[in-house]
């Protein structure tokens, strides 16, 4: 099941964004409201959270 989080930069030349852990929403709506009580809403952004297959080559022995 997807969320959503509430993710913040510490200046806007960083590249690296930091993911709210303490605060996720089960819909964009209310990850929405949320951001909305932000005083500050520059270098914030809301993202989805999703589940990324990888496949990686095995060794032969």
């Amino acid at each position: 099941m997807n969320y959503f989080v509430i993710q913040s930069k510490a200046h806007p030349w960083d590249t690296t964004w930091t993911t709210w852990t303490n605060r996720q929403f089960p819909t964009l709506e209310e990850a929405k409201a949320f951001f909305d009580t932000l005083p500050i809403k520059a270098d914030h952004r809301i993202a989805e959270a999703y589940t990324v297959t990888r496949f990686k080559p095995i060794k032969e022995a």
